[in-house]
């Protein structure tokens, strides 16, 4: 995701034995724990904001070593060329690779 207007970078370091390592490193609107969680750390969930119409979600899960994606989603909240608005956002698979 890159910077653009309200996005801004996320930067998580944790600390293993004598030395802090960074864990996550992502630009977006929002971040916020989830409920789930893998190797006792809780996934998060990254809002990206990337028009007035439009945000990316992405979930990340930790490793064991740092966050890594999970899911991504484009979350339209108008349907056609006119930007005329849908009652419901709709959620699309991103085009992002996930690594």
């Amino acid at each position: 995701m890159g910077a653009g207007a309200n996005n801004g970078p996320f930067l998580l370091y944790a600390k293993f034995g004598q030395r802090w390592d960074k864990i996550f490193d992502e630009t977006g609107q929002r971040v916020r724990q989830m409920k789930t969680t893998a190797r006792g750390w809780k996934d998060l969930e990254v809002w990206a904001h990337n028009s007035a119409y439009e945000s990316t979600r992405m979930v990340y899960r930790f490793d064991g070593t740092r966050y890594s994606p999970l899911s991504c989603r484009v979350v339209r909240y108008t349907i056609d060329e006119w930007d005329k608005p849908n009652r419901k956002p709709i959620y699309e698979p991103c085009d992002r690779i996930l690594r």
